[in-house]
């Protein structure tokens, strides 16, 4: 048997280098679209789509690649054996997708991907080249097929090792990366055929082959397998990257969203820490409040207590002049408005001196304290007004009060100071004690009338009552009726 000259096409080598690359940097997308997955469905789709299009691709590489060769006997195909090595391309190809698209990519892994891959390549190399229907008989070189398959998993764990560190890159850098690594894939593909093919040898048998399901592949054929792997590949990457602009869409809406609920997140936080802080001061100013009543009521406390200070008299615990003055001056305007009656008595200790040289003014201070707790005593009505009008007197007013009325009151005032009982030894006309002379006014003033009138009548039977010889009621002389 004679050795058959093998001499190759150029354009067809290029174009099957070309289809490798294009093969894997599509593989490699579609591997990366698996990653990306979020569904089981998605996932599959994208498995099998990866496997044809780097089964495809490298099916469409061998193909091309044989077809570059030219023998000078008919070469045909058994077309059964091509779908077989077509469907172990494909095959290999879904198991190294499915080992390199997992989120997380181990030496161990990369290394049995880039090893099933060879063999994958290596098993549809040879089960491609059983296809082969012609008179020409192949001689193969057992160091070659390991060479060859050799040259593949070295050049399939280069590019499987530099695609798996573009997960975390940059798109640039990940595109970059990703056209390394199908680069360095579609040349190990290559290098595997064509050193295989380098490496075998052809000889003429001079009989004729069994041609039976066989095919002839000429120059439009080897077209054809260019352009269809062209579309596929280009469909491939089309779907690949609109799914990608999908997801990158889907991304960036979902960052958008997550960025839109850290803002809201944030606002409800200010709301709440605003909120409170508002109802920290809220309390305090509730505290605040409680205790500017508290103040307010014992300033009002005090107020009243002051007041009362103010209008009484600080030995005896009755009304004191100044407040009398003022009352006077009220209650005989009312009476001149109403045209009524206003009764004034005027009340004097006896001897009081006599009782302060003899006695001792404390004993003097006591018998004052005294005569004003029995005046507070004595049944009065609600608007009658009792008063230390000064030193030893003191006054009681009586708005509306009629002579008899205040002449009984009188009459009552003086009794229940003798019962009393005080002790004063410059008394003797009263036994001894305290007594009192007392001067009584009943007037009816008319316009133009002054309290002192009222003041100066009572006054004057209060000292027509001491001439008479003390412990005694006088009335005034003045008009006790309306004219």
């Amino acid at each position: 048997m004679s050795e058959l000259t093998v001499r190759y096409l150029p354009w067809l080598v290029v174009a099957s280098v070309a289809t490798s690359i294009a093969s894997a940097y599509a593989a490699l997308t579609l591997a990366d679209r698996m990653r990306a997955s979020t569904t089981v469905l998605q996932r599959t789709i994208w498995l099998s789509g990866g496997s044809i299009a780097l089964g495809g691709g490298i099916w469409s590489m061998h193909y091309l690649g044989m077809l570059a060769v030219v023998l000078p006997v008919e070469v045909l195909y058994h077309w059964p054996t091509v779908i077989l090595s077509a469907l172990m391309a494909v095959a290999a190809s879904a198991v190294v997708l499915e080992q390199i698209s997992h989120a997380e990519t181990t030496r161990r892994r990369l290394l049995a991907s880039a090893l099933l891959m060879a063999a994958g390549i290596g098993g549809m190399h040879y089960t491609g080249m059983a296809a082969m229907r012609s008179r020409a008989m192949e001689v193969y070189q057992p160091w070659g097929i390991v060479l060859a398959v050799a040259a593949a998993g070295v050049f399939a764990w280069t590019s499987l090792a530099v695609a798996s560190r573009a997960t975390n890159c940059t798109r640039c850098r990940t595109i970059l990366r990703r056209t390394l690594a199908s680069s360095l894939m579609g040349i190990g593909i290559a290098a595997m055929h064509y050193t295989a093919m380098a490496t075998v040898h052809f000889h003429d048998m001079g009989a004729e082959p069994d041609l039976a399901h066989t095919i002839h592949v000429g120059l439009l054929g080897s077209c054809g397998v260019g352009i269809l792997t062209a579309i596929v590949l280009l469909g491939t990457l089309a779907g690949a990257a609109f799914d990608e602009r999908r997801i990158t869409a889907l991304s960036e809406a979902h960052e958008q969203l997550r960025k839109a609920h850290e803002q809201l997140s944030d606002a409800h936080n200010q709301l709440n820490s605003a909120n409170e802080e508002l109802r920290m001061i809220n309390e305090e100013l509730e505290g605040t409040q409680q205790e500017l009543l508290r103040m307010q009521a014992s300033l009002c406390e005090m107020t009243v207590e002051l007041n009362e200070l103010s209008i009484r008299d600080g030995l005896t615990g009755v009304f004191n002049r100044r407040h009398f003055d003022r009352m006077l001056t009220t209650e005989f305007r009312r009476a001149v408005r109403r045209q009524g009656p206003v009764a004034l008595i005027m009340i004097d200790l006896d001897h009081f001196k006599h009782l302060n040289d003899t006695h001792g003014h404390q004993h003097g201070d006591h018998c004052l304290k005294e005569i004003g707790k029995m005046l507070l005593e004595v049944p009065k009505r609600g608007y009658d007004m009792v008063s230390r009008y000064g030193g030893e007197e003191f006054a009681i007013l009586m708005p509306e009060a009629s002579l008899e009325s205040a002449a009984r009151k009188a009459e009552d005032i003086r009794q229940r100071a003798l019962d009393l009982k005080l002790p004063n030894d410059g008394n003797p006309a009263a036994g001894g004690v305290v007594s009192l002379s007392i001067g009584v006014c009943v007037l009816w003033p008319q316009v133009g009338d002054h309290p002192e009138l009222l003041i100066h009548e009572a006054d004057t039977a209060l000292y027509r009552a001491k001439r008479a010889g003390r412990n005694r009621v006088e009335m005034a002389d003045c008009e006790t009726e309306a004219a």
